[in-house]
């Protein structure tokens, strides 16, 4: 698995919480969503999965669990989208979360 810094902004329903400007929502259902549902798989394993689809493991094109569709070449070719934007998901500050790989990719492939 690709080594990877803690660096997504933590999704909130809190009142008064608000997106800011610069934060990319990457979890479930956006595009951007991982395809290994933590509640299937468990939070590691499903990131883990995660990282080993991104980088060329497995079938282009995936399903989740309620049948969206998701697409490993899609996604890769979108990563310049994310450059300089902070990533957002529901995981809990500190454990694993799908939104630092995708910033590990765009660090990586995106000049």
């Amino acid at each position: 698995m690709m080594t990877v810094a803690q660096s997504h902004v933590r999704l909130s329903r809190a009142a008064g919480w608000r997106r800011p400007d610069d934060v990319v929502v990457v979890a479930r259902p956006t595009r951007w969503g991982n395809p290994f549902d933590q509640r299937e798989w468990g939070r590691s394993a499903a990131v883990e999965l995660y990282a080993a689809w991104m980088t060329g493991s497995g079938p282009d094109v995936r399903y989740d669990r309620s049948g969206r569709r998701y697409s490993r070449s899609e996604r890769l070719a979108e990563l310049p989208d994310l450059a300089g934007k902070r990533l957002a998901c529901w995981c809990p500050p500190g454990e694993p979360c799908h939104a630092d790989i995708l910033a590990a990719l765009v660090a990586e492939r995106v000049r």
